[in-house]
């Protein structure tokens, strides 16, 4: 059995205390680091949530100028049908009948259209919606974990 009283205590405490500071300073240095790349993810994710919100958001303003044009159009089909209506109480005359009935086919087919176009762009604008609030959620937590609170600072 070793004689402890020859065994000088201080330095070892020493050594014991510099190896416990040593594992607590690579430890917080890891952690740290893994917090930082974490964080740079979330950063990372929220660009590219930016860019798909901002993305989506100017395809809908495209595509609701695109509607907008279209709904003139269905527009002035239903005034052109109702020009044709209009021309004789009894009905649209018969020599212009055939104009008439093809204008009508047109409108018709139009409304078709246009009610599955305004069923497109209201999906388009829910899509979007839904985009930015995630985008969003995720600046606020990103918000939330960088900047401090007023409890941090008490």
């Amino acid at each position: 059995m070793p004689n402890l009283s020859r065994v000088p205590v201080i330095p070892m405490l020493l050594m014991a205390a510099i190896a416990v500071s040593l594992t607590l300073f690579i430890r917080a240095s890891l952690e740290r680091r893994a917090e930082i790349q974490e964080m740079q993810a979330l950063r990372d994710s929220l660009v590219v949530l930016r860019y798909e919100a901002e993305s989506c958001r100017n395809l809908l303003a495209r595509d609701e100028a695109e509607f907008r044009r279209f709904a003139d159009r269905v527009d002035s089909l239903r005034t052109e049908v109702r020009a044709y209506e209009a021309l004789d109480e009894r009905g649209v005359p018969g020599e212009q009948y055939d104009d008439y009935l093809s204008v009508f086919e047109l409108y018709n087919e139009s409304v078709e259209g246009w009610q599955r176009r305004a069923d497109d762009l209201e999906a388009s604008a829910a899509a979007c919606t839904e985009q930015t609030q995630r985008h969003n959620e995720l600046a606020e937590a990103v918000r939330a974990r960088t900047v401090p609170t007023s409890e941090d600072a008490g």
